[in-house]
Order: C-alpha cells, then sequence, then structure tokens
C-alpha cells in the first residue's frame, strides 16, 4: 500500500491522543483494510517510529490485545534513549484484528505507525533476491551521483532490476551524510508524497531502515524532508509480484540468537555469527520449501563504528550492509533474508554483540 498513518500518539490518529505510560501498552484495532478485514489479515507490515522518550528503553509491537492473547514481550523491535526518534520496519502477526504496543522503559513514549502493507488471502507472492545495490547518490548507482536537496525528490526507476507488473519492493535505504536533521519518505511515484516516513535522522548522521514501497510504473520516489541535502543508498532484497511463487507465516516473535547469553561472548571485528531457525508450526527441522525469514537484527554495545549485514548462511556474504552504527550505539532493523539460517557479519574494527528475534518467515508455493 501507499504509506499510510494509522496510528500518531501525538495527536489521536487511531487511538486517543496521550503518551503510552512507562512498562504501558497500548491495543491498536485495524479495522478493514484496502477492502479486507481485519479479521482476514493475518499480519501488517509497518514503518513504527518512536519519538520524545523520556527514559532509555525498548518497544516491543506485538499480535493481538497483549498481554490477555498470552504471548510475552521477551523481544523487541525498537531500542532508544531519552529525546531520541528512531524508527523501523515492523512485520507482525496480526490475532482478532488487533496488534498492541509495549514500552519497556522507565518513561514514558510517543509511538507512530504507518502501514505499508498487510499478508491475507490472495495479493501477490514475494520472490527474495540479493540484496543488491540499486542506488547510491555517491557514485552514481541508480541515479545522478550527486545529494538530493532539501524538499526534493529522487525517482528511483527498478524497471529491469525486476519483472514488469511488480508491485512492490523491499528496499533497505540508508541516509547518509545529511547536512540537517529531517526524513526520508518512500512511496510510490506520484505528485504528492503521503504524510509518513520511513527514516528519521540528525545531520551527520547514518541510518538505515527496510522499506516495503509499492511501485507505480516501476519507479518509486524518495523524499527528503530536511532543510539540507542528503546522500541515499538502496539495497533490493526481494520483490511481490502476482507471479512470485513464496507466501508468508507469521507467528508470535521468537529470539534466535543473544550473544550476551549465548555463552560465545562478542562477534570480532570482520567475525561472523549465525543465527539458525527454531522449530515453529510443527515442522521438523525446518518448514518445506523455507524459502525465507524475517528477523530483526539488533546490534549492541559496539566497541567501534561500522556496520552489520544480515544475509543467508550458505549464500556469498553480499557487498551490502544491513545497519550502520557508532560506538557504543544500540541500533536494530528489519531484514528479509533468503534460506534457513541468517549470518550476521560485522564490518567494524571493534566487537559487538548481535541479538536476533524473528517474526516469520516464506514458504514456497506448495
Amino acid at each position: 500500500m501507499t504509506p499510510t498513518r494509522i496510528l500518531d500518539t501525538r495527536n489521536g490518529t487511531g487511538l486517543a491522543a496521550g503518551a503510552v505510560p512507562a512498562n504501558g501498552t497500548i491495543t491498536l484495532p485495524l479495522g478493514t483494510i484496502d477492502g479486507v478485514p481485519a479479521t482476514s489479515i493475518s499480519a501488517v507490515a509497518m514503518n513504527v517510529t518512536v519519538t520524545q522518550p523520556t527514559a532509555v528503553g525498548d518497544l516491543s509491537v506485538l499480535a493481538g490485545n497483549y498481554p490477555s492473547t498470552g504471548t510475552t514481550s521477551s523481544t523487541s523491535n525498537l531500542n532508544f534513549s531519552a529525546g531520541e526518534t528512531v524508527p523501523n520496519l515492523v512485520t507482525v502477526q496480526v490475532v482478532d484484528g488487533e496488534v498492541s504496543f509495549h514500552n519497556a522503559s522507565k518513561g514514558t513514549v510517543q509511538v507512530v505507525a504507518d502501514l505499508e502493507g498487510f499478508y491475507g488471502p490472495g495479493g501477490y507472492g514475494f520472490e527474495p533476491e540479493g540484496p543488491v545495490r540499486v542506488l547510491d547518490t555517491r557514485n552514481g548507482t541508480g541515479a545522478a551521483k550527486a545529494p538530493v536537496g532539501s524538499g526534493k525528490v529522487l525517482k528511483l526507476n527498478l524497471s529491469g532490476k525486476v519483472p514488469a507488473g511488480t508491485a512492490a519492493v523491499v528496499l533497505n535505504t540508508t541516509v547518509t551524510a545529511p547536512q540537517k536533521a529531517g526524513v526520508l519518505t518512500v512511496y510510490p511515484d506520484s505528485p504528492t508524497a503521503p504524510t509518513a516516513s520511513n527514516l528519521n535522522f540528525t545531520a551527520g548522521e547514518m541510518v538505515a531502515n527496510l522499506v516495503i514501497v509499492p511501485l507505480n510504473n516501476g519507479i518509486a520516489d524518495i523524499y527528503n524532508h530536511s532543510g539540507g541535502s542528503v546522500n541515499i543508498v538502496a539495497d533490493l532484497s526481494g520483490y511481490f509480484a502476482s507471479g512470485a511463487p513464496d507466501s508468508f507465516v507469521p507467528y508470535t516473535p521468537t529470539r534466535l540468537l543473544d550473544t550476551r547469553t549465548a555463552g560465545q561472548g562478542p562477534v570480532k571485528s570482520d567475525g561472523t555469527v549465525d543465527a539458525y531457525l527454531d522449530t515453529f508450526s510443527g515442522c521438523v527441522p525446518i518448514c518445506p520449501d523455507q524459502v525465507a525469514s524475517v528477523v530483526n537484527v539488533t546490534v549492541t554495545a559496539p566497541t567501534k563504528a561500522g556496520n552489520l549485514t544480515a544475509y543467508g548462511w550458505d549464500d556469498p556474504r553480499p557487498a551490502t550492509s544491513s545497519l550502520n552504527f557508532t560506538a557504543g550505539k544500540t541500533i536494530p532493523n528489519l531484514a528479509i533474508v533468503p534460506g534457513v539460517a541468517v549470518s550476521v557479519y560485522n564490518a567494524s574494527a571493534g566487537t559487538v554483540q548481535v541479538v536476533v528475534d524473528e517474526y516469520g518467515y516464506f514458504i514456497g508455493a506448495s
């Protein structure tokens, strides 16, 4: 879908206005989306943003009316410090037409959610790819070799990169060297940008976020809503199309890896750690025809600045990154990774701790 704001606790969009209290939860009824009742929707993809937090903590997005659904908040989707604005793409199972947002901090937070798509009967299949770099304004890949100016729109033409008739693409989108604080909005090519955001950044900050965006005649627009220019990088991770073979299976968020508690210690510089998928839905050891997984990868306690790359463990490591971090910073990002296990590579000069939470997987047509 074109990004659509469905929750903003600052102004009462979706729910009554008011910050989420410390250790509090809000539950959002989804209603009918694009003609499909929420009770027929199995999962939603949303860009969720925490803003104005008064204390350090994390936010979990959970299925149904938490905690009455019996789910736990042992996983997290966003990590933040006081006063920080942090976005992350979230794919979460829908139960009884609802999803919940749990604030695991000692302060209040405001929460914004922009709907990017949903999973349900019919629809488009998925085809995982790459990741492959399709845009880098620093060197002229996919667009002119020049930063995107304040208030300007970059039109990313993916014709030839994906099949004709592709409905939407998955792009890991990174902003780098921004002159001023602002946001990026990624949306299907149109004259006007929607009221939604995908990345929030401060001057000089490098930030990545996964984006699921429809295409209009093969084109996606990227709008720089800031007072200065920015460089933009995008890596294609897959696409949705009527001829694509794979279907999504959502389930309760499950922690696959935490190097802080696994007894193996932090990942060394230039090192790799593997996260193996658990047993789900009665599949032993893995589900038949499992082709990709949806994971939230978090780096914490990095001793140096750098980036992480998440990729299929039996694939060659791609020349792309999944998230960027500075020393001491905790950063999450969603990834769709081909295969039945996830490898995470530490491209930094220091050690990092890595957490991997899984939110579902794609299976091939039976």
